[in-house]
């Protein structure tokens, strides 16, 4: 064992100050590990405060979800709501009455999808071929009796 100035042996003194005599290879070891120990703690940091986002990102996302079902009972019961009033609408105008309607004699002119809003050779105007469910009937009834000649 070795002995400092005074006569006292090294390693009682440094255990007594809670030193540690390393070599260079053994200083650097323990240095790479404490680094080590370090990283592992910033990362746990970095773990809590990902978990900590992705619960925010949880709530929000369930908010979200329950405005999403909402409107999507929204829509369905706004498509029912159309479909109903449709059926409604056909059932009227197949049981309404349309004084001095005639009957049609020779079969309708074909629609040109070139031209939608021409008219056919009597002189009556065409509906368009892309007009939506239910208009096409009305119009076209509502356009027979205007081409007819008042009685």
């Amino acid at each position: 064992m070795s002995v400092d100035g005074k006569g006292q042996p090294l390693d009682e003194y440094c255990r007594s100050r809670s030193i540690f005599p390393v070599s260079p290879n053994t200083l650097h070891a323990n240095l790479r590990v404490i680094a080590m120990g370090l990283r592992g703690m910033q990362i746990e940091e970095n773990a809590k405060n990902l978990a900590a986002n992705l619960n925010g990102l949880r709530k929000q996302l369930d908010t979200f979800a329950e405005y999403f079902e909402t409107i999507g009972t929204h829509l369905k019961n706004a498509q029912k709501t159309l479909h109903r009033s449709r059926q409604a609408l056909r059932q009227s105008l197949q049981h309404a009455r349309f004084p001095g309607r005639r009957k049609r004699t020779r079969p309708r002119h074909r629609r040109s999808p070139r031209h939608p809003g021409a008219t056919t050779k009597r002189g009556e105007r065409k509906i368009p071929h892309d007009a939506p469910f239910g208009v096409r009937e009305l119009c076209s009834r509502f356009l027979t009796n205007q081409a007819q000649p008042p009685s």
